[in-house]
């Protein structure tokens, strides 16, 4: 074998790659956006969960919460985790202690929610 070319990466196709220069030319140009990915697409395959109302704080500072509307969730499960309003905040993992279905913080991809 004389070279390797990767076709995909997770989502991410060839075919929807830019260079350094395409990146350096769309940053001058300010359309550098139009380009960026959300990080939450890497995460397509976890299920969804939403932290409510008071439980925000808590689980943005690190503690876990206690999760009332997921039964179909298994213990140990990894879950990617938004807000109310959408936003992405990161990764969690269930934890079925009981009959409580409880959400720990894994992973934050924070930035100002």
């Amino acid at each position: 074998m004389s070279f390797l070319i990767r076709t995909r990466v997770g989502p991410f196709p060839l075919t929807e790659g830019i260079t350094l220069e395409e990146i350096n030319d769309r940053l001058e140009k300010g359309t550098l956006s139009s380009v960026i990915r959300p990080v939450d697409i890497l995460f397509n395959d976890y299920n969804r969960v939403v932290v409510e109302g008071r439980a925000l704080p808590g689980f943005l500072n690190g503690a876990p919460v206690v999760l009332h509307k997921f039964t179909t969730l298994k213990n140990n499960e990894a879950v990617r985790v938004y807000a109310e309003t959408g936003a992405f905040l990161g990764l969690g993992r269930i934890l079925v202690r009981g009959n409580k279905m409880i959400l720990r913080p894994d992973k934050l991809f924070v930035s100002g929610v």
